[in-house]
């Protein structure tokens, strides 16, 4: 705060947000859509529960397509943390121009090891 005020406090905010409201977003979509293909293909009503292995794997798939789709805003998040005065934008185009459209997935495996383990421990549509 000292150096940078109190605003210092709030960065990262919006990334932050834009990843809740895509991961829950997200999450919910794939996690339905996987149920309704599972119930089609093994001829079984919509909201049926299925084994804990099979309920682990949904999880875990569906962690990998929210980490996925979160990945560039937890890059970004982490980054606005860290710099002094930079903004959102500003800080998406550095990446971009240093590293690629691929800078903004730095860090997936952990990501990725963190939503597929966790994934399956708070299902995130109930039948």
């Amino acid at each position: 705060m000292r150096t940078e005020g109190p605003q210092a406090l709030y960065k990262g905010t919006v990334p932050a947000l834009s990843s809740a409201m895509t991961e829950n977003a997200v999450g919910i979509t794939v996690q339905r859509s996987l149920r309704r293909w599972l119930a089609a293909a093994c001829s079984c009503a919509p909201d049926t529960r299925f084994s804990m292995p099979t309920e682990v794997a949904l999880g875990g798939a569906t962690g990998v397509f929210t980490a996925i789709a979160i990945c560039p805003f937890e890059v970004l998040k982490v980054r606005l943390q860290v710099q002094v005065r930079q903004t959102l934008a500003g800080e998406c185009m550095q990446v971009v121009r240093r590293e690629g459209p691929l800078g903004l997935y730095r860090g997936f495996t952990a990501l990725l090891l963190r939503d597929v383990v966790s994934a399956p421990l708070h299902p995130r549509v109930s039948a």
